[in-house]
């Protein structure tokens, strides 16, 4: 009731489009009926829970692209339609744009699975993987070029077709040098190193982002 609002309809219209951020609406369903208040910054809501400038009140002719992304964060697109960060999606939306995985086992991942509970499952497919807890999915690992996925930076910066040395010093996001070949930046312009991702470059060109996440 707090929260910037619009017809039930376009909500859920909202909610089924790529970008859409289930786990940051609960945050602010919460502050809003702690506060009992409206009291939100709309810009903010709009790129945090949808992905875009245009919020839940947009119509659904006006609703995020499969490339839009959060403002100053990460996304790396794969196929057709499938537009990723570091926020968890629905594994329906990782279903429906890749199919099935190729494996699926328990998470390697312990103290930086992108998930604190138990039973996380890896499912890889032939150009990236995912950690999913049955109902949400997050991209650890994919493979990039011009078949597999692209990067949008959110920061008017081509990161897919950058050199290693032209990111290092354009990108805007402050790149940590791990070694010849790897730069680390944040999941979002502004974030810490906490988690991150992890470009790895081959002969000077980008061709894996990695999830890292430190234990």
């Amino acid at each position: 009731m707090f929260l910037p609002s619009a017809a039930r309809s376009q909500w859920v219209a909202a909610s089924q489009t790529p970008g859409f951020n289930e786990d940051a609406f609960n945050r602010y369903c919460e502050a809003a009926c702690r506060s009992k208040s409206g009291a939100v910054d709309q810009a903010a809501f709009a790129a945090d829970v949808c992905g875009s400038k245009g919020g839940p009140a947009a119509s659904s002719a006006s609703a995020p692209s499969a490339a839009a992304s959060h403002d100053g964060a990460i996304s790396i697109i794969l196929g057709k339609d499938l537009s990723v960060s570091a926020e968890p999606v629905p594994l329906s939306r990782v279903h429906q744009a890749l199919g099935e995985p190729l494996k699926t086992e328990k998470s390697p991942h312990e103290c930086d699975s992108a998930y604190e509970a138990d039973n996380i499952k890896l499912l890889t497919y032939a150009h990236a993987a995912f950690e999913s807890d049955g109902k949400t999915a997050v991209l650890r690992w994919a493979d990039l070029g011009p078949s597999l996925g692209t990067l949008d930076f959110a920061t008017k910066v081509p990161g897919s077709t950058l050199s290693f040395e032209a990111f290092k010093s354009s990108s805007g996001l402050k790149p940590m040098e791990i070694d010849a070949s790897t730069l680390r930046v944040p999941t979002r312009k502004g974030a810490s190193l906490e988690s991150a991702y992890d470009l790895k470059y081959s002969k000077g060109q980008l061709t894996r982002i990695e999830l890292w996440i430190g234990c």
